[in-house]
């Protein structure tokens, strides 16, 4: 339920607040993104006049939207689901000169970025085939000169900026070149693109985490070689390779605390670069300063104080991230505008800045004002190319733990230029979803047009008994069918059908906890970190994965793991199991582990040892039909771990002969349950007085092994059947 209690508090907070804030409106109730990877918004006009957007939701799916200008219509498009929950992996877009879109995204520290591109001009609804280009990457920020793609990105085995090129309109790419060396460990760049195609960047010396004075510096390049501010060259990248570091110029010296980048762009009158960075005396005191390359030097100057890091730190722990600014971001069209969030009073609030002179005065402008304490206000940006009065600044609202493993909840809004006034069609992102009881959808509307000003939702429910909506978040209560009904202030009505079922149940599972692309144990189901509860297994919470590497067993070497108390739902028929849990780290100890089962302690105060993996089991009796798995740790290391849950039913009746074929199955039965080797229920047939084998035999079952369930005479066997 405290998913809920976050949608309520943001639809409060911006449906009946007063002020600055009745300028907010929502683009999407679950959005995140970070501030390294770009153009997270667009505007173009080919055939249709469109915005488009990109963000990743906190289940870790990849989104892309677009909004038309002449029709006022709103779409949105997943193009790859539970990608990974983290706010680093953001997409980034860009439009080809045939006006198809591309889409790039990459985990963090993950595999290679992905490239789609759509089928159709100007449309995000179908998309080509998946191809793949970098290494370990993070970050990518696309560039388009002609039909040259330019990529950069944070990767390969140094954590560097490296760049990736295409020359038939990003079909294909051609080898990786380190763009940046030297430097620390992973410095962090912003790019920015001018009119002859020149892309000016800005970067770090690393991450301020790590590097006690880091800088910021500067480079133009163009025709592979790079420059400085004044157009002197520094070095040509064609002939001599990357850019160190060292040799670049210095806007930012760490005079003022350790900085770190936020944007970069140009004076539209000199062609002259301009940056924004934070810098920081402490780690509380985060200062907001504009620098401007004047023709001859650098000017900087600061614009605000801006407060400390806006991640909501659990009472108790410390901030792993404390240079996590509110952030800014100039309007790219008008860089005399900055858009920023600083806190004030403890909440952080969106500022509109100007200067008319580079720096040297500002006046201000709240966007938002008296923000609920539970929110935040963060990250803005403005869409490349806007068009004014439509979505001038768009940032994230809600709460922020993390930006991983589902700590973030927040939705993207935007402040309200050009309304419509008459709604003319409603619609909701589902027409059915299938749920089980305790289980909840958030469900969103979209208008037409999208720029109403009166978007008023009455919700109700056919059926509250088996389940019920408030602001479109639907609770599931018990097996059965109804329909979810929002209508307008006009009487506009889009409806959902709600079915509510059973879960399949399991009995013996094998579950292997690590990456989506580790190593599996023999015969296991894999578990991630974006395994959430389905029909018969799944995270109640958010976990992390982690991947040792090769030293140990598929097994042991990859585990899930948490800080805060996590439940693993595991649906099951009741009976009696026996429970086989392995917990431990190649890498690190973890101390004071507790697991519970159906909130019961059945471990606690479990230490394994850096490098120890750990085998405990124990038995269950089982009523409810499941078990809940719940972990947790009060230790001096922050997270506990799991690396496999062996689940297997001890019930007399359960012990297997030999196997048998359909053809020595000839008994009658009153009831047959066929499982896969995982357990995993593929029919039930209680109808009475079945012949075993006719009816294996009329089931489409693929040649191999299955467990047999017969009940007969009130008594129970198990079998192995063989195809």
């Amino acid at each position: 339920m405290k998913q809920l209690s976050i949608i309520l508090l943001l639809l409060l907070s911006i449906t009946s607040s007063t002020g600055a804030n009745n300028q907010i409106d929502t683009l999407t109730l679950d959005g995140a993104w970070c501030w390294f990877a770009d153009p997270r918004a667009v505007y173009y006009e080919g055939e249709k006049e469109q915005t488009y957007f990109s963000w990743i939701t906190t289940a870790g799916d990849i989104m892309v939207a677009s909004y038309n200008h002449k029709t006022g219509q709103f779409l949105q498009h997943t193009v790859w689901e539970k990608w990974q929950s983290d706010d680093h992996d953001n997409p980034s877009l860009l439009i080809r000169d045939d006006g198809r879109l591309i889409i790039f995204f990459s985990q963090h520290f993950g595999p290679p970025i992905k490239r789609f591109i759509s089928t159709n001009p100007e449309d995000i609804t179908a998309w080509g085939d998946e191809y793949e280009l970098g290494n370990n990457v993070t970050y990518p920020y696309p560039f388009r000169i002609g039909q040259t793609i330019y990529v950069f990105y944070r990767g390969e085995s140094t954590w560097h900026p490296y760049l990736i090129v295409s020359s038939d309109n990003g079909e294909t790419f051609g080898a990786t070149k380190q763009f940046i060396a030297g430097g620390g460990q992973r410095p962090y760049t912003r790019y920015f693109q001018g009119s002859d195609g020149s892309i000016h960047v800005a970067v770090t010396t690393g991450h301020p985490r790590n590097e006690s004075s880091n800088k910021i510096y500067y480079c133009r390049f163009k025709d592979n070689k790079f420059y400085r501010a004044n157009g002197t060259l520094i070095k040509d990248f064609a002939a001599q390779g990357a850019v160190d570091i060292s040799e670049l110029e210095v806007v930012y010296n760490a005079s003022a605390g350790k900085g770190w980048i936020w944007d970069i762009a140009l004076d539209p009158q000199t062609g002259n670069p301009l940056l924004l960075y934070a810098a920081f005396p402490s780690d509380t005191d985060h200062r907001y300063h504009y620098a401007y390359w004047n023709g001859s030097q650098w000017f900087n100057t600061e614009i605000t104080p801006a407060g400390k890091w806006f991640p909501q730190t659990p009472a108790g722990t410390t901030e792993p991230e404390p240079n996590y600014s509110g952030g800014m971001i100039f309007d790219p069209d008008n860089p005399s505008v900055v858009y920023l969030s600083k806190q004030v009073n403890s909440v952080f609030e969106i500022f509109k800045y100007t200067t008319p002179d580079h720096g040297a005065s500002w006046t201000s402008e709240a966007i938002t004002s008296n923000t609920p304490a539970g929110l935040v206000n963060i990250r803005p940006i403005v869409p490349r190319n806007h068009k004014p009065g439509y979505f001038d600044v768009i940032w994230m609202r809600g709460t922020y733990t993390y930006y991983a493993g589902q700590q973030y909840h927040t939705s993207l809004v935007y402040k309200r230029g050009v309304t419509e006034d008459e709604i003319k069609g409603v619609s909701l992102n589902e027409t059915s979803v299938h749920l089980l009881e305790g289980m909840s959808v958030q469900l969103s509307a979209s208008f037409t047009p999208f720029l109403v000003s009166d978007k008023r939702l009455t919700w109700e429910s056919s059926d509250e008994t088996v389940a019920t909506v408030e602001n479109g978040y639907v609770y599931a209560h018990a097996v059965g069918n109804a329909f979810i009904q929002a209508t307008t202030a006009n009487g506009i009505s889009a409806s959902c059908e709600v079915i509510v079922g059973e879960p399949t149940y399991l009995e013996d599972v094998f579950f292997d906890f690590g990456m989506s692309d580790s190593p599996l144990a023999a015969g296991a189901v894999r578990i991630c970190e974006t395994d959430l509860l389905n029909d018969s297994y799944g995270w109640m919470g958010s976990v992390y994965t982690r991947d040792r590497g090769a030293s140990q067993n598929d097994e042991e070497r990859d585990f899930n793991m948490a800080a805060d108390e996590t439940v693993f739902r595991v649906y099951v028929t009741n009976g009696n199991y026996q429970i086989t849990i392995k917990q431990g780290d190649k890498d690190y100890m973890h101390d004071r582990m507790t697991v519970k089962v159906n909130s019961i302690v059945k471990l606690q105060d479990i230490t394994a040892a850096k490098g120890t993996i750990l085998t405990n089991s124990f038995e269950v009796a089982v009523e409810g039909k499941k078990l809940d798995f719940a972990f947790s740790r009060n230790g001096s290391d922050p997270n506990w771990v799991v690396n496999s849950i062996k689940i297997k039913k001890t019930d007399p009746t359960g012990i297997y002969p030999d196997i048998v074929t359909a053809d020595n199955l000839g008994k009658q039965v009153d009831a047959i349950t066929v499982s896969d080797i995982n357990g995993v229920i593929l029919y039930d047939d209680k109808s009475g007085r079945l012949n075993v084998a006719s009816s294996l035999l009329e089931k489409d079952l693929k040649k191999g092994f299955y467990l047999i369930t017969t009940v007969s005479d009130h008594k129970r066997a198990v079998f192995k059947y063989m195809k």
